[in-house]
């Protein structure tokens, strides 16, 4: 890991603006992490942001208690239900744990009980052991970053438009920027849901939403902007499904991402 995004542990990532609280287990507002429910963050039919999910959900991971140093290969995420409370908890558990990778399931909750989503994830471990000083410095880097999780949600309008998302002509972009970079400078697994899902929505027409989509990760987005292509095959009982490429147009159009979503007509289930 280089130095630079150790001494700026992701200032400004919409991690610390969604509303995520990372607390301990005897902690009254809840055990562990979870989100603070605010209209900033929901939809208008009543959901969780698609895009605000998956950057929750990524995170989420590191409740599963896997202390090696690891890397995304593949996430899904499954919108279910409408949030009736005021917070998100979710149960992560280890579903296989091996040498160089391991599966996560998370099962996602309000605060009264609704099942809200579900994800799974493949995660990849990182090689070696680090020195003394990389492990200091980590320390040191955990403690910064787990500070800006205090709970309070601070985004300005829908995240679409705090990582500048735009459409045009059949394609989406978003930039590589302070909100959506991750700790080694490049473009933060989670935030690429905003991406998938606003553009397979968007190429399936008027009103429609994305309720489940799956990212496998084929290579870093170091560089921006990104540029997502959908294809749309529509089911012949309604709703679609959408493949999205994404591409690293400053990295000689590098496809990076390869995504499936499922999309549904008006506000779906």
């Amino acid at each position: 890991m280089t130095e630079a995004p150790l001494s700026h542990p992701m200032a400004g990532n919409v991690l610390g603006h969604i509303g995520i609280h990372a607390t301990e287990l005897d902690d009254p507002c809840g055990p562990g992490m979870h989100l603070h429910l605010t209209p900033a963050v929901l939809d208008e039919d009543g959901h969780v942001d698609f895009g605000v999910l998956g950057v929750f959900l990524d995170m989420a991971c590191s409740q599963a208690g896997v202390h090696r140093g690891f890397a995304h290969a593949d996430i899904s995420v499954h919108r279910i239900g409408k949030p009736l409370g005021e917070k998100l908890f979710v149960e992560a558990r280890t579903a296989r744990d091996g040498k160089r990778s391991a599966v996560i399931h998370i099962d996602v909750h309000d605060d009264l009980g609704t099942r809200i989503a579900y994800s799974v994830q493949q995660i990849r471990f990182a090689g070696g052991e680090p020195a003394e000083l990389d492990a200091e410095r980590m320390a040191a880097f955990r403690k910064v970053f787990y500070e800006q999780f205090d709970g309070a949600c601070t985004l300005p309008g829908p995240l679409h438009e705090l990582l500048d998302l735009r459409s045009q002509e059949g394609v989406w972009r978003m930039p590589l920027s302070d909100a959506s970079r991750n700790g080694f400078g490049g473009l933060h697994g989670g935030v690429a849901f905003a991406l998938v899902g606003d553009a397979a929505a968007g190429a399936a027409g008027p009103g429609a939403k994305t309720t489940s989509a799956l990212i496998r990760y084929l290579a870093k987005g170091v560089v921006g902007p990104f540029r997502a292509e959908p294809t749309v095959m529509p089911h012949v009982d309604g709703g679609a499904f959408v493949q999205v490429e994404v591409y690293d147009e400053g990295a000689d159009d590098l496809l990076i991402i390869l995504a499936e979503a499922h999309v549904v007509e008006g506000d779906g289930t």
